[in-house]
Parts: C-alpha cells; structure tokens; sequence
C-alpha cells in the first residue's frame, strides 16, 4: 500500500561558503534596497543556498532586531521568526570570523616596514 513519506517540516538551514558570501553581498545593498533584477537574483541564489520559503522571514531583511515585530502574534509565525533570527546570528558570527581571518592574512601578507639601521658614527677621528 502506497503511503506519503513524512519529511521534517524544519529546514536545514546549513551555512554554506556560498551562504556567507550571498549574505554579506546582501547586508551591503544600500537601504532601501532598489530591487533591481541582479539583486532579486543575489536575494534568490541566498534563499535557494538556505533552503528558505517564500513565507518565512527573511534572515537578512527581516530579523534584524533581537525581537519579533509587536504585530507577529501568531506562535508559528514566532517560531519561523526565531529560525531566521538564528539562522542570521549564524551568518553574522561566521562573517566576523571570515574578516577577522581575511585581516589576519592580509596583516601578514603586507611588506613590515624596515628597521632603522643603527647611526654610522664617524666621530672616531679617521
């Protein structure tokens, strides 16, 4: 007897490289964002890498708040903020790190600037 199979109703929501890059891409849109056909599509490329719904909040333009909007008063509704929420937080920290190491390369990388070799003195009287 053929039967439906059960799937989970919660998202994966996996961080990804790609995720990190398509968020920070994102948080630089100057606001408000001008909805141009090549940001619809960074906003696109961000929801597909998430596995996002079309219903839910969004992490980069809806939870930016530490708390849900006074209006959300639907329970499934909170909770889908709070996945988002999490989800942002998420990305924020891995962001933190990928600049912190992105700076710490580059500190390395940059020419040091050369000692100052000692004064010759020539009060020797030669």
């Amino acid at each position: 007897m053929p039967y439906k199979r059960r799937t989970s109703k919660e998202r994966d929501g996996r961080i990804t490289p790609r995720a990190v890059e398509l968020f920070e891409r994102l948080m630089r849109l100057p606001r408000p964002v001008k909805w141009t056909p090549e940001n619809r599509d960074l906003e696109l490329q961000f929801d597909r890498e998430l596995g996002l719904m079309p219903h839910e909040p969004h992490p980069v333009f809806d939870c930016s708040h530490p708390q849900p909007p006074m209006w959300m008063n639907e329970r499934d509704k909170i909770a889908d903020w709070h996945r988002s929420r999490q989800i942002r937080l998420e990305l924020e920290r891995v962001l933190r790190e990928r600049r912190k190491a992105r700076r710490a390369i580059a500190a390395q990388s940059a020419p040091r600037p050369s000692e100052p070799s000692p004064a010759v003195s020539s009060m020797d009287g030669s």
